[in-house]
């Protein structure tokens, strides 16, 4: 049974959940406008610095199968304080030892520490908020963590100029630090679930993949990476071919994305209460296939700038529904369910720019796009339908 917490508590742990998640992701985006900079500074090629998104990314996906299930054994709230604590010292681990090597070894213990912490800060919304508040609770999660993102690449590119690439890794782990310290103090010192049983990892698995609804949610947020993120390298290209070389204004389009899902974070409360999850489902596959569908008329950039908002709008209104629906596949293994949702979505970010890749080259864009686009509709569709409000 979950226990009842107070409203200001309860208020309380969801700020600095938030704040958490915000920090954190500071550290996501942060290398990508640093690469030519660091690469002059280290004497190595720029395209042997750009492996650092792959060191990150690489763990980030492989851990949250470690951390979900070490979250359900001992508890949501130390996952989050070890995971911070690691992250502030790979922040400065990084801003003291300038070297190649050193750089790549942090970036894997970064990613590493990332892959716990909105897992877990999902896993223990879960356990804390009733499921008719869920949703918007989770949304305000997902939109500090774009908006951390977000900060963290935007405030890398103006930082350097005045700190230094170095600089910027400092600040960066010393505002994490700031708030590890912080969130040690606030977050309860148990979040197990009270009905965790000390079984093995396999077991919580196991337990999570015998309910029927697990293989539509993961199913579907596989796709997701697939259709949706695996597009984003092809932007750029995409650009190119209508004549647009700006590498700038190909950022500009793909930073419309996180945009759109601030906007739905936003208005994710109202628009629970007007179309509840399953309506919400079926309206994020739409408008996501309305976006790709856009892209193929060949728009300018000003288009494209706004399909890709209304992309990421509706993105994240049929991903976060599927995190709710995580959230009660499995209440005692809640950490578990949480790391194969994220597990999935993350190999359907793998496999994406292999499809797209070669759908481009054997379908052109427009057919591509269009392929693309009713995916998504019927994953969104069939979501609301097959699974409606999670199970109670």
């Amino acid at each position: 049974m979950r226990q009842p917490v107070a409203e200001l508590s309860l208020a309380h742990l969801q700020v600095w959940l938030a704040v958490s998640c915000f920090t954190a992701s500071l550290f996501v985006r942060a290398v990508d406008p640093l690469v030519p900079v660091i690469a002059r500074d280290l004497h190595v090629p720029a395209g042997q610095v750009a492996l650092l998104g792959s060191a990150f990314a690489f763990p980030f996906g492989l851990m949250q199968l470690v951390w979900g299930p070490v979250g359900d054994r001992f508890g949501r709230s130390g996952v989050i304080r070890i995971c911070m604590a690691i992250i502030s010292l790979g922040g400065v681990a990084s801003a003291l030892w300038p070297a190649w090597d050193w750089q790549f070894a942090m970036r894997v213990v970064c990613g590493v520490a990332s892959a716990g912490i909105f897992p877990a800060t999902i896993a223990l919304i879960g356990d804390r908020v009733a499921l008719e508040e869920r949703q918007a609770v989770l949304a305000r999660m997902l939109g500090a963590t774009i908006s951390g993102g977000l900060a963290g690449a935007i405030g890398a590119g103006f930082l350097v100029e005045w700190l230094g690439w170095r600089g910027v890794f400092l600040l960066y782990g010393v505002v994490c630090a700031v708030t590890t310290v912080a969130v040690m103090r606030v977050l309860p010192r148990s979040a197990r679930s009270a009905t965790a049983p000390a079984h093995g990892v396999l077991h919580g698995f196991r337990a999570v993949l015998r309910n029927r609804r697990a293989w539509i949610c993961f199913s579907a947020v596989f796709c997701e990476g697939v259709f949706i993120f695996g597009l984003m390298p092809f932007v750029a290209v995409l650009l190119a071919a209508r004549g647009e070389n700006s590498p700038a204004i190909a950022g500009l389009v793909i930073a419309a994305f996180p945009l759109g899902g601030i906007i739905y974070s936003a208005a994710a409360g109202r628009l629970m209460g007007w179309l509840g999850g399953r309506g919400l489902m079926g309206l994020g596959g739409l408008a996501a296939a309305a976006a790709l569908l856009a892209t193929a008329t060949g728009l300018p950039w000003q288009g494209d700038f706004a399909a890709f908002m209304l992309l990421g709008f509706g993105f994240y209104s049929l991903h976060n529904s599927l995190q709710v629906q995580a959230t009660e596949l499995a209440p005692a293994f809640r950490g578990s369910a949480v790391a194969l949702h994220g597990s999935s979505f993350m190999t359907g970010q793998a496999v994406g720019p292999i499809w797209w890749g070669a759908a481009l080259n054997l379908a052109g864009p427009a057919l591509a796009l269009c392929l693309g686009a009713g995916v998504i509709a019927i994953v969104g569709l069939l979501c609301g339908k097959l699974l409606g409000e999670p199970a109670r």
